[in-house]
């Protein structure tokens, strides 16, 4: 099974959504309206031994990116989060002290964006450790993936690539701060607001093509203008690989 041919017989039933559903399935986020005022909703996994592994990984860092995933979401639709709903399946053998270790995490980081965690459900399996957090968020105009235009220039917020690769402690795929407060200043300004958006988690490859199918347009890339993170360089000195890659 591929993942993008689950999501495109997902979309199929876009048409079919009731009106006031604003941002059907397909962007960063979903929204619907409500007297007054449109709410943005987003969810992620964490999954143990696909996103992550808590066996070699500390916790806290663990329950940040259960929060910060989603809040890349946010920043991508230039939009302000309001609050979060987290559900756990943990281990039987997980214990209490280690779960105690991930939720602070998780709801620490989610205060430090002004984003509260307001409720959640939890759950003991006999599978791995699994997160899923439900995040809520408002923006006046959001900004969508469609919306390109012919001639568009293509920025990235930040270096690319290598975000598995430990460097000096971090880990960017654990450690990242999701341009929240870049999102939304983008999508406020007067002259600067993009035409589009998207949260570019994983990877310029993979994701600048649902903004090219979103405006039926397609993109050029000079690699001798990428920005390059560390982390791939080193990646790259490991395997012989060019660092682009």
């Amino acid at each position: 099974m591929r993942e993008l041919d689950l999501l495109q017989h997902i979309y199929q039933s876009n048409r079919d959504l009731p009106a006031h559903i604003t941002i059907p399935p397909g962007d960063d986020m979903g929204a619907f309206d409500i007297p007054g005022q449109t709410v943005l909703v987003t969810v992620d996994q964490v999954a143990d031994g696909v996103h992550v592994d808590s066996a070699t990984m500390p916790l806290d860092r663990v329950g940040r990116k259960a929060i910060t995933r989603n809040l890349s979401d946010v920043a991508a639709m230039g939009a302000t989060p309001l609050g979060a709903v987290a559900a756990a399946c943990l281990p039987r053998d997980f214990g209490q002290e280690r779960a105690q270790v991930l939720f602070d995490a998780m709801r620490a980081t989610a205060q430090a964006y002004a984003c509260p965690l307001i409720g959640g459900d939890i759950a003991m399996w006999d599978g791995k450790l699994l997160l899923t957090v439900t995040l809520f968020a408002h923006a006046p105009h959001p900004l969508l993936r469609k919306g390109a235009l012919s001639g568009d220039v293509i920025f990235v917020s930040g270096e690319l690539g290598g975000s598995i690769e430990n460097v000096r402690g971090r880990i960017h795929h654990l450690d990242f701060e999701p341009r929240v407060a870049l999102g939304r200043a983008l999508a406020e300004h007067p002259t600067l607001r993009p035409h589009c958006m998207i949260d570019l988690s994983d990877g310029l490859a993979s994701d600048l093509p649902h903004l090219c199918d979103a405006s039926n347009l397609s993109a050029e890339i000079d690699l001798a203008k990428l920005p390059i993170s560390p982390a791939a360089k080193q990646a790259a000195a490991r395997t012989g690989r060019p660092p682009w890659e």
